[in-house]
């Protein structure tokens, strides 16, 4: 070779060459043809590289799409095919998948409460030797429902006397008058 080649140029995939040896005398000639195999030089990259995706209610079923995301490898054959997945430690209660096509999908029971923000990293893994892979980000972002009753804060064992004049303050413990509740959801 004088030159590098690149299987991704189709002009570049099949050479036909015509050899001659000779002496002083006599000459011989011999036609061959050259095939050139696609080597793993390229890997998956992701059209976008980062996805934000509109507020996803922390109610919506399981099974539900959120996005889609869209890789492509220039390489051919097993070198270009391409899986996707999820790395463990953005998703780490498993609450998303991703399928073969691409689309991240609820897998499981989302709560506000808990995480109010996702920064999944999906990964595309081609299936050369050695595999070359890419991530892309998707940023999802739970929009809370009302959910959660309020809740008091501590348990209160209020007395009231008899017999007592009006307006009587009411002991809701041993420290104090007031009642004191919250309520999760925002």
């Amino acid at each position: 070779l004088r030159k590098q080649i690149d299987f991704e140029k189709p002009h570049e995939r099949v050479f036909n060459l015509t050899l001659k040896a000779e002496d002083m005398d006599f000459f011989s000639i011999a036609h061959c043809v050259i095939y050139v195999e696609d080597a793993n030089d390229h890997a998956p990259v992701f059209y976008p590289q980062f996805y934000e995706v509109a507020s996803l209610a922390e109610d919506v079923p399981v099974g539900t799409k959120v996005v889609q995301v869209s890789a492509v490898d220039l390489d051919s054959g097993l070198n270009g095919r391409f899986s996707f997945h999820l790395l463990n430690k953005s998703d780490p209660g498993g609450q998303f998948s991703v399928a073969s096509d691409g689309w991240v999908i609820v897998a499981g029971v989302l709560d506000h409460e808990t995480v109010t923000q996702y920064q999944l990293i999906v990964i595309a893994t081609d299936m050369g030797q050695p595999p070359l892979a890419c991530s892309a980000t998707v940023l999802v972002t739970l929009q809370d429902v009302n959910d959660n009753g309020p809740e008091f804060e501590a348990h209160y064992n209020p007395v009231v006397w008899e017999n007592t004049a009006s307006p009587q303050s009411v002991q809701m413990n041993e420290t104090s008058t007031l009642l004191y509740a919250k309520d999760r959801d925002t």
